[in-house]
């Protein structure tokens, strides 16, 4: 979505490279493994579009970030994250600043481009992520207004997978980054690519 709305002549953009996301990274090489994304994005958009002003922010989103992440009141926000509590916290920050805000819910597990839709998140009621949104925003939060939210109505192929703490030891081992979710889906390589055009497309 950041690569078609820098090349749309988008004036000012925000945006940990790693080997297992490269399937579905569209600007990444092997050679930026291990780079955060914001920096390797940063990089290439300056190249196709001088003239955009890119912010790379290299941090998670939380209570301490804030204000970094969402000052000066940007045009419009796109929530990619794939950590549940930390989309939650995003989108409540974007709906109590009165912030455009497009929640994007889970391509893993997807592959038919068809079935993608915009519309309420009360209506993401297939989407697992969509699902786990929508529970923490009523039951955390209180929240019982619209969010605009980008899903598929495809039932999801598979599901998480499996983590054998028998065998693979401390499951903490293998966060990539501290408190944050370790079991992933697998994702068709095409699929977050065809989530960010229709993210783009809705900016």
């Amino acid at each position: 979505a950041t690569s078609i709305l820098t090349e749309g002549g988008n004036p000012s953009l925000r945006h940990q490279v790693t080997l297992s996301s490269l399937n579905r990274h569209a600007l990444a090489t092997r050679k930026d493994v291990g780079t955060p994304k914001a920096t390797c994005l940063a990089r290439y958009f300056t190249e196709i579009c001088p003239e955009c002003e890119v912010e790379p922010l290299v941090s998670m989103f939380n209570e301490d970030s804030v204000e970094s992440v969402l000052s000066g009141n940007p045009d419009f926000v796109i929530d990619a994250i794939d950590n549940l509590e930390t989309k939650v916290q995003l989108l409540i920050e974007c709906k109590n600043r009165d912030l455009e805000v497009l929640c994007v819910c889970g391509a893993g597990g997807k592959a038919d481009p068809t079935r993608l839709k915009i519309a309420d998140i009360a209506e993401s009621t297939i989407d697992p992520l969509g699902r786990a949104v929508r529970y923490q925003l009523k039951n955390k939060h209180a929240f019982t207004g619209q969010i605009p939210a980008l899903f598929s109505t495809e039932t999801p192929r598979c599901n998480l997978l499996p983590f054998d703490s028998s065998s693979l030891g401390n499951p903490l081992d293998y966060q990539v980054i501290p408190n944050f979710r370790i079991r992933t889906i697998p994702v068709l390589g095409t699929t977050p690519a065809i989530f960010g055009m229709a993210s783009a497309a809705h900016v």
